[in-house]
């Protein structure tokens, strides 16, 4: 009876404390693991366009670039993070203002976001080509690109060695081309070097090279 007495009254004056106590308790419960839990990719490929990208091409996509083999964090693993971002070409498709709209949304701070390597359809492509937000051609080849470029940053993806070599490309046309995102430094007003920023820069150009090179 002490005890029950003890609880009820116990519950009577700590009732709300204990109850926020377990709820943010909880919350840092769920925050901790999925920090723990968080996948932590290597690479980060984005296309931008209308093009239908099923599962099973989606799965064909990732498959290829973990055979690249390349691993910047040094855990002996290739984890890719590819992701669409639908923009819409055809001007008479019902849904390109509300589609494009999120689109932009998506990409206003393109320069900030951990993709690096950029597949776009060239009418996406085109609405962001006067911004300084890619790295020209010639400062990441010494060879001459001009027989692949659609313009001094971007080449045509189907051209690529890895288009050409790859499964799950069924879906690239002659509109697609590719372009590496400049360091989000390069465009800053405080250009501090962030050393994470840098790593991940180099990392993406050599991948792209690779990607055109084989």
């Amino acid at each position: 009876m002490k005890v029950k007495k003890w609880l009820e009254n116990f519950w009577y004056h700590y009732k709300w404390p204990l109850i926020i106590g377990v709820f943010f308790a909880v919350i840092a419960a769920v925050c901790i693991s999925q920090m723990v839990t968080k996948e932590s990719y290597d690479m980060y490929i984005r296309y931008v366009g209308d093009n239908t990208i099923t599962k099973e091409t989606y799965q064909d996509i990732k498959s290829s670039f973990e055979r690249t083999k390349m691993d910047s964090n040094g855990d002996k693993e290739t984890n890719v993070a590819f992701e669409q971002v639908v923009y819409i070409s055809d001007p008479e498709n019902v849904l390109i203002n509300e589609m494009n709209s999120l689109a932009k949304e998506t990409l206003s701070a393109l320069v900030a976001q951990p993709y690096y390597i950029y597949l776009m359809d060239t009418a996406a492509y085109e609405v962001y080509a006067d911004y300084g937000a890619f790295e020209e051609l010639d400062k990441i080849f010494d060879t001459d690109m001009s027989s692949i470029a659609y313009d001094d940053c971007a080449v045509y993806f189907n051209q690529t060695e890895f288009c050409k070599n790859n499964p799950g490309m069924e879906w690239v046309d002659d509109d697609v081309i590719m372009v590496l995102k400049v360091a989000p430094y390069k465009l800053s007003t405080k250009p501090t070097k962030n050393a994470e920023e840098v790593e991940s820069f180099e990392f993406h150009r050599e991948l792209f090279k690779l990607m055109i090179e084989g």
